[in-house]
């Protein structure tokens, strides 16, 4: 549990950000669909298909590649969160987190009733559909300078806030 931690914030550090500044959301977002499938496909092989003896090692393995999908997704996700609705912040992360709390909540309804093997390759056919439809959403809104420009906050007392 505390290495899958570890692997967890580890990854929230890498510098996924930055990288997307010089090559673009889009193509990180496809690694890390490339990284969860094959993690997918490497579970689907090991539980399922028995091809191999599952061991503690591969467990990690897998964990490792969920949780680096897991982290570009969130990081890819939030910036683009702020592109696709400037001045709205608040109510896009709101919507993104709700939208993830409902589809946890179906996940916890209907897993007794369908069998692990079928969530998963619904989980991966799901997942690439979401990167295919998170591309469109990036080709369609191109940041502009102005957005990756750093907020300044005034802190004069007589500012008044608009919503």
């Amino acid at each position: 549990m505390h290495c899958t931690l570890l692997h967890y914030h580890c990854h929230r550090s890498l510098g996924f950000g930055k990288l997307s500044d010089r090559v673009g959301r889009w193509p990180i977002v496809v690694a890390g669909t490339a990284f969860a499938s094959l993690a997918l496909i490497l579970i689907y092989l090991n539980l399922f298909k028995q091809l191999w003896t599952p061991t503690v090692g591969a467990a990690f393995a897998y964990g490792f590649l969920l949780g680096l999908a897991d982290s570009v997704y969130n990081t890819q996700t939030f910036a683009a969160l702020g592109v696709l609705f400037p001045g709205k912040g608040p109510d896009a992360f709101a919507a993104n987190f709700f939208a993830k709390a409902l589809a946890s909540a179906l996940a916890f309804y209907y897993s007794p009733y369908v069998a692990l093997e079928y969530q998963m390759i619904v989980l991966g056919v799901l997942g690439v559909a979401t990167t295919v439809t998170f591309i469109i959403a990036d080709r369609r809104v191109r940041p502009r300078s102005s957005d990756c420009e750093p907020l300044l906050i005034d802190s004069s007392p007589n500012v008044q806030l608009e919503y």
